[in-house]
């Protein structure tokens, strides 16, 4: 009747038998949770019982059950109330961004942008941004570019391919959308990143066995230092306007 998003608990160096163990109870708390869901009435009350699915799961479109359940939530979802906890808590990605594109309530648009609950902000896969993120950009109040940039969830490697931008040389950057915004937007960017969680203070190593930790302070470090050295450029160039 679900599917597992990223939104949720991390299943990142559990065991095979830790993983299985771990989704099989998530499993049944959402199945648990879905006899309320399909038992509420009225608005408030789905937007209630919304709140309380912290599994990661959302219903499947690809099971009966599943399909009763989206149909019920589409039911409510124009309803204010419903979509801010759609924002809020379910894990539904692209229902999500559905309702931020279409609304133009600022607590809603708000609220979906300062979700830390995601794995990765909005517009952006594990490995790099998506093109999708112009659009957003190009719509973003001041308020919502501040909300999306200084999320903890935006880390120094979401951050790479921000002070990145202009590197023509380097493969990883050939798709980068950030070479597209405006050099106002990217300053704009950079001293929003400075209020950023990520940005005050040196990444820290953590220790393994497999070396993975070890590269990603490596690479979290060389972004550090060049996000510090792009912010002081940025704000000199601001005393000079």
């Amino acid at each position: 009747m679900s599917d597992i998003s990223n939104k949720g608990k991390s299943y990142i160096n559990m065991s095979d038998e830790e993983l299985d163990k771990a989704i099989k109870e998530e499993s049944i708390k959402f199945n648990k949770w879905s006899e309320k869901f399909f038992k509420a009435k009225t608005a408030y009350e789905i937007s209630q019982i919304l709140s309380e699915n912290r599994t990661g799961y959302t219903f499947s479109k690809r099971h009966p059950e599943g399909k009763k359940g989206l149909n019920k939530l589409n039911k409510f979802k124009k309803d204010k109330i419903v979509q801010l906890a759609i924002v809020k808590y379910w894990a539904d990605r692209e229902l999500c961004e559905e309702i931020f594109f279409k609304s133009k309530d600022k607590l809603i648009r708000l609220a979906f942008l300062e979700n830390e609950q995601t794995f990765n902000p909005y517009w952006h896969s594990l490995s790099e941004p998506q093109k999708s993120i112009l659009k957003f950009l190009k719509q973003a109040s001041d308020d919502e570019l501040y909300a999306y940039f200084t999320n903890k969830i935006f880390d120094l490697l979401k951050i790479e391919y921000i002070v990145n931008r202009n590197n023509t040389i380097d493969p990883t950057y050939a798709n980068n959308p950030y070479n597209k915004i405006s050099e106002k937007m990217y300053r704009n960017i950079i001293l929003i990143l400075e209020n950023n969680p990520n940005t005050k203070t040196e990444p820290e190593m953590k220790n393994d066995s497999t070396g993975y930790s070890g590269m990603v302070w490596a690479l979290n470090s060389s972004v550090y230092e060049k996000f510090k050295k792009e912010l002081v450029k940025v704000k000199k160039l601001k005393n000079l306007e």
